[in-house]
């Protein structure tokens, strides 16, 4: 047990070094200290009240293109984190027989996939396609998918099959970077930090909920059976968490089909010429 911690503790170890020299070597606190154009010439712009601050949330609130964008972040990633970063791995080890170890590694490929995904979903909507709502609806839809072959069929799937499905999820999930850009091309770009700011909310309102949610279900199904002092959830009691999921992630689908499309550009005075 101690060998299996110092031997993954090593690694994340030497992960976190890397990249502590990468970020001492490359990063900088100003870009003229690498020989690049100053962001801005000319004096800072004013720093809005708090009464400013305060005036905006209700005006994106009111917004109704705001609404889905908010929606499909807490919905996408409430049931991500619900998978990745809370029963993932007592389900892995429940269903295939699983050290925790290696379903830990094994869920590890959502994390690589998340990682690859996030920017390339930046980089395919900024630079290649000009779009928001294609890339939102195809990784949406390949999201509820993947959810669907976890929480639908009545067998789970083969441990063949599970990391590519936790890469695909993770993937998928990456998708969800694109709300920050969509909720701020829909309000006022006078307000982008309180825009910005209010898609937090409801991502982490969301994970709460997510979390909460599925575990009450796997509590409602629970047979009794304990293992060192914790509850030990049936597959039939994963299979109702796990369709809840489900059905956030096809929720998800449907905000991002009624997502505003804005072409990469703030489409804000366009709704409101007399603004």
């Amino acid at each position: 047990m101690l060998t299996n911690i110092l031997s993954y503790g090593a690694g994340t170890l030497i992960a976190i070094v890397l990249v502590a020299v990468l970020g001492f070597v490359f990063i900088r606190d100003k870009p003229e200290d690498l020989g690049l154009p100053r962001i801005a010439e000319g004096p800072r712009p004013t720093a809005p009240s708090l009464r400013a601050t305060i005036a905006a949330i209700p005006a994106i609130a009111a917004n109704r293109r705001s609404w889905p964008i908010l929606l499909l972040g807490s919905t996408m990633y409430g049931s991500f984190v619900a998978f990745f970063g809370l029963w993932g791995v007592p389900y892995l080890t429940l269903v295939y027989g699983l050290s925790r170890v290696a379903a830990s590694n094994l869920l590890m490929m959502t994390a690589v996939g998340l990682l690859i995904s996030a920017p390339l979903s930046g980089w395919v909507s900024d630079r290649w396609l000009g779009l928001r709502r294609p890339p939102m609806i195809a990784a949406t839809a390949l999201y509820a998918a993947i959810w669907a072959l976890i929480a639908l069929p009545p067998a789970p799937v083969p441990l063949g099959w599970v990391g590519p499905l936790c890469f695909l999820l993770g993937f998928a999930s990456g998708g969800v970077s694109l709300v920050f850009p969509c909720i701020r091309e829909v309000n006022d770009p006078r307000h982008v930090g309180v825009a910005l700011g209010s898609q937090n909310l409801p991502i982490f309102l969301g994970v709460a909920l997510m979390q909460w949610l599925t575990g009450v279900l796997l509590d409602a199904y629970w047979t009794g059976a304990m293992a060192g002092g914790s509850r030990v959830y049936p597959i039939g009691a994963y299979s109702k968490a796990f369709t809840l999921c489900f059905a956030a992630a096809f929720a998800s689908f449907v905000m991002a089909c009624l997502t505003t499309e804005t072409r990469c550009r703030n489409v804000w005075a366009q709704a409101h010429p007399h603004a």
